[in-house]
């Protein structure tokens, strides 16, 4: 995108170039975007391209979480200082939800549904179209 920009902008200044005597204002400013892009698309790849992200990044989010939140990191209270509500509840999920919730995450349902539709949309029809074969 930024390419195509330069490109056009690059092609109306070297047409008003030999197209125009005269130096006005406009010219001026497409002049100053042809050297800006000229030497500061170098700067925005090395920027898009060059940069870690993590070197770059990890700093902001801890200091906007430490702004948002108080603190840099998240600290969990020891299971010995929770209230008694709050651990009955940690309990029973462990007991009674925590097997499904782990089936849950690792049984692929993309796959199971692709498959199940496809068969239904196969099968579903075939077995449809015999039964009214057979009923007439």
């Amino acid at each position: 995108m930024l390419c195509l920009m330069k490109l056009l902008q690059g092609m109306a200044l070297s047409v008003w170039t030999l197209v125009m005597e005269d130096v006005s204002g406009i010219y001026v400013e497409l002049a100053f975007l042809d050297v800006s892009l000229n030497f500061g698309q170098s700067l925005i790849v090395f920027a898009v391209f060059g940069l870690d992200p993590k070197c770059l990044m990890q700093p902001l989010v801890k200091r906007w979480r430490y702004l948002l939140y108080g603190a840099a990191e998240l600290k969990l209270p020891a299971w010995e200082e929770l209230g008694f509500e709050t651990r009955h509840v940690c309990d029973q999920f462990a007991t009674h939800h925590l097997d499904k919730c782990r089936h849950d995450i690792a049984t692929d349902k993309r796959l199971v549904s692709c498959m199940r539709m496809s068969v239904e949309s196969y099968c579903v029809p075939m077995v449809l179209s015999g039964m009214q074969d057979i009923s007439v």
